[in-house]
């Protein structure tokens, strides 16, 4: 697979937040993550956003640092509802998907902030964005969504100091570098 080092995400990751680039860090010319390469692309967006999303997945899991070697980091929605004559679909029966996400955004908040971005409005706009989170009608069911899903991402932030998201990106780069 071809690298990607020589695109605008990259040369604009390494001038603002060079500890993020390290031996082993790659950027890849598609959606997600796969084959321990951060992808560029959701959609039809090509930018750095994206690629910070993904890094922000890779440093929420280290707690289960193995995910790093699936493909989009091993993660799914498990309830599927199977009814005979009918497409199978997901039903989620807990937030967790929303609360991972949550989690994310926060790191990817903390990480705009370290490259200079402007960040206000942040945590709105991703809330909203979660309304097509797979387990959003839970969400919105068991609480106030918007309020639910800006206190998650605020107690995130305030868990993920940028210490904190350094050490944990030194612990991905460790494992890909180890095992890519």
């Amino acid at each position: 697979m071809e690298t990607y080092t020589d695109s605008a995400q990259y040369l604009t990751l390494l001038s603002r937040v060079d500890w993020l680039v390290v031996p082993g860090f790659e950027i890849g010319d598609f959606e997600g993550y796969r084959d321990f390469q951060f992808g560029c692309l959701a959609g039809s967006s090509n930018d750095l956003e994206n690629v910070l999303h993904e890094i922000s997945h890779s440093i929420e899991l280290t707690n289960t640092i193995e995910r790093l070697a699936k493909y989009n980091f091993g993660l799914t929605i498990s309830t599927v509802v199977d009814i005979p004559g009918y497409p199978r679909f997901d039903e989620p029966a807990s937030t967790q998907a929303t609360e991972r996400e949550c989690r994310v955004i926060a790191i990817h908040k903390r990480l705009a902030e370290a490259m200079g971005d402007n960040t206000d409005g942040f945590f709105e706009y991703w809330a909203d964005i979660l309304k097509y989170s797979p387990d959003s009608v839970v969400v919105e069911y068991k609480q106030d969504g918007m309020v639910a899903k800006l206190k998650w991402m605020a107690a995130a932030y305030n868990e993920f100091t940028i210490d904190k998201i350094e050490k944990r990106w030194n612990m991905v780069m460790n494992f890909i570098n180890k095992h890519s």
